[in-house]
């Protein structure tokens, strides 16, 4: 398999169970936020509304905007958009099983109704969002379609992807907060957490990344991180 390539890359099934490891921690990590009822990652915020608006569960919510993300996606790239990027809803479908089934799994803990344990479920999640990130982004496949469409605006205003991203998040958050006001007649999923989130998942991200980092790059390339950057410097020259 390792001779067959996606998107110019070597396709392993090592990369292949870290991604979906990585998008099932991540949906872990989306379950704690949501059952702590104290506010949801701001690219949660849409599915969460979503959800609520349509009365389904949080993981059908999440691929229902991710399918709307896809499709404005395709307009932005207009001709530019390739057929394969398609795939983002079949990874979309399972990342939301993927939340449900998590939001199962914690089910025993119930949910907290006072404010400091709804703190910690918040924190709980926070960490456990930053480590799937990490293994989903080392894995590198298929963007999910939050993540895709924001490098799809960063490719049409031109500007770096990060502070597009963080312009993205904002105008999710803002278009969850109208939804649920027109629609719920009260703000709902938007609350402390997700500015906790806000400010803590790339600082997680960070953390697990030095800690895992150069052993998943060796686990999913089989060579130490400066061999291989040598050999993708020797493969462009």
């Amino acid at each position: 398999m390792s001779n067959v390539k996606f998107l110019g890359k070597p396709m392993t099934i090592k990369r292949l169970v870290i991604y979906v490891i990585g998008l099932f921690i991540m949906s872990l990590g989306i379950a704690f936020a949501v059952n702590s009822d104290f506010g949801v990652s701001p690219v949660t915020t849409l599915p969460y509304v979503v959800s609520r608006i349509l009365n389904i569960s949080i993981g059908t919510g999440t691929w229902v905007a991710y399918g709307c993300y896809i499709i404005i996606e395709a307009i932005v790239y207009r001709k530019k958009f390739k057929l394969i990027y398609i795939l983002q809803f079949p990874a979309a479908i399972m990342f939301g099983y993927f939340t449900d089934f998590s939001k199962w799994l914690i089910s025993p803990l119930g949910i907290p109704n006072v404010w400091y344990i709804q703190l910690i479920f918040v924190i709980i999640g926070v960490i456990i969002l930053g480590l799937g990130l990490m293994a989903y982004l080392e894995a590198d496949i298929m963007a999910i379609p939050p993540d895709a469409l924001a490098v799809a605006f960063a490719w049409l205003v031109k500007k770096p992807l990060g502070n597009v991203k963080r312009i993205f998040d904002l105008c999710i958050v803002a278009a969850s907060l109208i939804l649920s006001l027109v629609f719920l007649h009260s703000y709902q999923g938007i609350w402390i957490g997700t500015i906790i989130a806000a400010l803590g998942v790339g600082t997680m991200l960070k953390f697990w990344s030095k800690l895992f980092r150069e052993k998943l790059k060796v686990f999913l390339w089989g060579k130490q991180p400066e061999q291989l950057e040598q050999t993708v410097e020797a493969s462009l020259n």
